[in-house]
């Protein structure tokens, strides 16, 4: 892995860590076996990097694209749309706040308006947001 995307990662839970009080756990990963943390929770996974040109640019950038997962608890259908409605826009904010993320020149999360998840027999709902950095390759 290189650099730049583990000091993304440490700069984006950080930064929700920080603006976000109402999360119990904010992870750099998505859990495996050993589950999910306390809720709410926010995870990552990374999905990989591309490389993007500009015309007028004499090198390509560098994407690497995260899915960002918040998870809430799932007793009550309303109070977890609630909670959604409340911690979407703080997550958007955190990132936005914190400015271009530490390892990248641009950085961005984004609410693409997945459809969220509600698994009642598991006890939790996800909802995915998608993070995007940018880098210059020399």
């Amino acid at each position: 892995m290189s650099d730049a995307i583990a000091t993304v990662e440490a700069a984006f839970v950080s930064a929700l860590t920080s603006d976000v009080d109402e999360l119990a756990d904010v992870l750099d990963h998505e859990p495996g076996q050993e589950g999910l943390p306390r809720f709410p929770c926010v995870t990552m996974l990374y999905l990989g990097s591309r490389r993007v040109g500009e015309f007028t640019s004499a090198a390509d950038d560098i994407e690497h694209n995260w899915d960002v997962f918040l998870y809430l608890e799932l007793k009550d259908f309303r109070k977890t749309q609630l909670q959604l409605k409340e911690l979407v826009p703080k997550l958007l904010d955190a990132v936005r706040h914190a400015g271009v993320l530490a390892g990248s020149e641009k950085s961005d999360l984004l609410d693409e308006l997945a459809r969220p998840e509600f698994f009642r027999a598991a006890g939790y709902a996800v909802k995915r947001l998608a993070l995007r950095t940018r880098e210059t390759a020399l």
